[in-house]
C-alpha cells in the first residue's frame, strides 16, 4: 500500500503467459471434441471452459486484486454459470452423445 495515496498497488500479471494457457486450453477443447466418448468429452470440455472463465475473471478482469465483496458477487454469478452448465449438459449429451 502506498502510504501517501492510500492506494494498494500490485504487480502486473504476466498476460502473455495467461493468454498462452487460454489458447492451449482452446486447442485441448477442440481435441477433446474429436474423442469417441462423447459424454466424457462434453464433461471435460465444460471443465476446461470453467477453468478458462476463472482465468479471465481473475486476471483480465482483475478480480484477484479487488476487495472481497466484489469477489463474492462475481463468485455468485460464477456459481449460476455452473448451474447453467450442469443444466445444459444432459441436453448436449443427449443430442451429440450418440
Amino acid at each position: 500500500m502506498d502510504p501517501k495515496s492510500g492506494i494498494t498497488t500490485h504487480r502486473e500479471p504476466n498476460y502473455i503467459a495467461i493468454w498462452v494457457v487460454l489458447v492451449a486450453a482452446l486447442f485441448a477443447s477442440v481435441g477433446l471434441a474429436l474423442m469417441e466418448q462423447k459424454r466424457l468429452a462434453a464433461a471435460l470440455i465444460f471443465s476446461l471452459a470453467t477453468a478458462k472463465a476463472f482465468l479471465v475473471i481473475a486476471y483480465y478482469m482483475h478480480l484477484k486484486f479487488e476487495p472481497r465483496f466484489i469477489a463474492v458477487v462475481v463468485i455468485a454469478g460464477f456459481l449460476t454459470l455452473t448451474v447453467l452448465f450442469l443444466g445444459l449438459l444432459p441436453d448436449i449429451v443427449h443430442v451429440y452423445g450418440r
